[in-house]
């Protein structure tokens, strides 16, 4: 009877993967947590991946349901954790994929490094902008602003989760005005390039591209801060000039204007 028991005692801790004290914990999982800081608005349903060479894991979380701890066992080793959140996050492994015809998602990432060789590992996450706004004014009324579509192309079509760099591809999205706004707006990723074009198209017909790509690179905007700010241009159709303003846009207030 005595031998039966060890056999199955032995069995269980097979099954379950558990490690004794006199065993060599060398090969036991190790205990990852996560806290994840910020408002509740930055940090309701988020998403966490594990990356070495290959996908060590994938988890959804509702942090405002389950609280900002997160934790499971992983296999020991060093991998890059992301975490991020968004409306319409598509993924495909570690990327963030913006299909052609949509905008880029308002998508708030963290990643970090993750040293799980020990028994216990832990992460603090802060959640980044990863996305820019684009405001576009071109000095007509509300009612007249109906009459315009607006077309913005660029070589950047998504953004990578595990170090925020772009992703190189096809991005085209058009956008309306919402009927009382005497702006348009659309999101874009962090770009690869300079390559952004902006197509103004009115209801007649006429047309004219804006190097939308060279005019943000000539305000000095930088595509590698951690957190990416919104970007505001104002184009005189009559004139061709373009004014840019990073960060915030106030009524009245001076932009740097260029001649095209």
């Amino acid at each position: 009877m005595k031998n039966i028991i060890n056999a199955a005692l032995m069995t269980l801790l097979s099954v379950t993967g558990g490690c004794t004290v006199k065993e060599d914990r060398s090969a036991c999982p190790c205990n990852l947590t996560v806290l994840f800081t910020g408002s509740s608005s930055t940090r309701s349903d988020v998403s966490l991946i594990g990356w070495d060479s290959q996908e060590r894991f994938k988890d959804n979380v509702d942090v405002n349901e389950n609280g900002p701890l997160w934790s499971r066992t992983v296999d020991k080793g060093l991998f890059t954790l992301s975490c991020y959140r968004g409306k319409e996050a598509l993924t495909e492994g570690h990327y963030s994929i913006i299909p052609e015809g949509k905008q880029a998602d308002s998508l708030y990432a963290y990643h970090t490094l993750v040293n799980a060789t020990g028994e216990n590992a832990s992460a603090e996450v802060s959640f980044f902008k990863q996305f820019a706004t684009v405001y576009i004014d071109i000095r007509k009324s509300a009612v007249r602003m109906q009459d315009f579509t607006f077309t913005v192309r660029g070589n950047t079509c998504g953004t990578d989760l595990l170090d925020f760099s772009p992703v190189k591809g096809v991005f085209s999205y058009s956008a309306t005005a919402s009927k009382g706004n005497w702006w348009v707006s659309f999101r874009i990723p962090r770009q690869i390039d300079n390559g952004l074009v902006l197509n103004v198209k009115e209801n007649n017909g006429r047309d004219r591209d804006y190097p939308l790509g060279e005019v943000i690179a000539a305000k000095g905007y930088d595509w590698d801060e951690l957190e990416l700010s919104d970007i505001y241009i104002m184009i005189d159709l009559v004139f061709s000039s373009v004014s840019v303003s990073i960060g915030v846009w106030e009524e009245g207030s001076t932009t740097d204007e260029i001649e095209l």
